[in-house]
């Protein structure tokens, strides 16, 4: 961003700025309360204007760093707004994101959900896709359709936001075919 490489922590502490042109470094320190010593830090992020946006993965918190002047904002979610049916709590956020009309939506690994984030705002609300907590390993978007990849389900998600119905597709494909093995509402 600007002539300056930011590195996520994943196994580090901290995020690291590089100058391009010079090669100075510098340290972003991230709270203390919101690192996992372990490491497991940051993988998902986003970059858009002059914001990087980092999602937790030992930890529920998402960052917003204005790289103007490296200040960070915390969001923190708390595990009643993670859906009570987390039983796994191992890892809250992947590696990839989607944006799309000024939201930035990350799948949660452990549960059948999507995290919409207002960019501006930081608002942001869970969409629960399903009834158990197999979770998500990655997300695209496509034709208005939001396609899931499962973490531990062996079945492929097609969510339309717009009318919250989501399909499965059984990922053995049959003949070179694929094959749609459900649909529900998601509404409430």
């Amino acid at each position: 961003v600007n002539g300056t490489l930011y590195l996520i922590p994943f196994n580090a502490e901290d995020i690291v700025l590089v100058n391009l042109k010079t090669m100075d470094m510098a340290l972003v320190k991230i709270d203390g309360r919101f690192k996992c010593k372990e490491g497991k830090n940051f993988m998902a992020s986003f970059v858009k204007d002059d914001y990087i946006y980092l999602f937790g993965v030992s930890q529920p918190v998402i960052l917003k760093l204005n790289t103007c002047d490296n200040s960070i904002e915390y969001i923190t979610l708390t595990k009643e707004q993670i859906i009570q049916e987390n039983k796994n709590k191992d890892d809250y956020f992947g590696k990839q994101v989607v944006y799309k009309d000024g939201y930035i939506f990350v799948p949660f690994c452990n549960i059948q959900a999507v995290l919409k984030l207002e960019c501006d705002t930081m608002e942001y609300q869970i969409i629960k896709l399903g009834n158990n907590d197999s979770g998500y390993s990655g997300i695209c978007y496509s034709d208005g359709e939001f396609w899931l990849s499962p973490r531990r389900n062996e079945n492929l998600a097609i969510w339309n936001e717009d009318n919250d119905f989501i399909r499965y597709i059984a990922s053995q494909c049959k003949n070179d075919e694929l094959s749609y093995i459900g649909i529900e509402n998601i509404s409430n």
